[in-house]
């Protein structure tokens, strides 16, 4: 304890004001990435849509729906902000013992926080999607209402596209029908899931 009360005292005011600033702010920061690896800092969309499956006024808005649920880049945050003081007062420390004046110490700090804000946002925002992903089960689309996106062969003939919103978002989902073709804009029903990514369609 000597030792530290020592190395304390012989700091300069600049250092121990970083050091102050650095110690809980790379506990905060170790502990958000620990948060967002196993899934408890991403935001889940999980809403419902209407039961018949509408893609009118009355059901999800494909504007909305298309970006609802993705995570996007996001920098003012206290996320954000955490980080960036973690390496601002890290690089701060290293640049202010390795010689640099406090001003250029500071400056270099900033800088580097502000690119470590926006590469944390980036990541976080990749484990966001990647969480989501994993949320998102094709079996909620079952006998919800869509549209034909890419034209589908009848008689199970071939694959399309089908534009079906479930889990609060509008999906793209590779479709076959039992039917007769399917024309693009055609609305159609799913009526059965064939696997983790192609479904079943009927017309509506």
């Amino acid at each position: 304890m000597d030792f530290l009360q020592a190395w304390w005292d012989a700091l300069p005011l600049f250092q121990k004001t970083l050091w102050i600033i650095a110690v809980p702010s790379s506990v905060l920061t170790l502990l958000q990435v620990i948060l967002e690896i196993i899934g408890f800092g991403a935001d889940h969309a999980d809403g419902d849509v209407p039961s018949d499956g509408s893609l009118d006024d009355g059901g999800v808005d494909h504007a909305d729906a298309t970006h609802h649920g993705a995570t996007g880049l996001k920098l003012f945050t206290v996320k954000g902000l955490i980080i960036f003081f973690t390496a601002f007062s890290w690089l701060g420390i290293a640049s202010h013992h390795a010689g640099f004046p406090a001003i250029l110490a500071a400056a270099i700090g900033g800088l580097t926080g502000l690119a470590f804000m926006f590469l944390f946002a980036w990541i976080f925002a990749m484990l966001g999607k990647i969480t989501e992903a994993g949320n998102t089960r094709i079996t909620n689309a079952l006998y919800q209402h869509g549209e034909v996106y890419l034209r589908i062969p009848g008689r199970r003939q071939g694959v399309g596209k089908v534009m079906v919103a479930y889990q609060g978002a509008l999906r793209e989902l590779r479709a076959m029908t039992d039917g007769e073709d399917l024309p693009t804009g055609a609305a159609v029903q799913v009526l059965d899931i064939l696997d983790s990514e192609t479904v079943i369609v009927g017309k509506a």
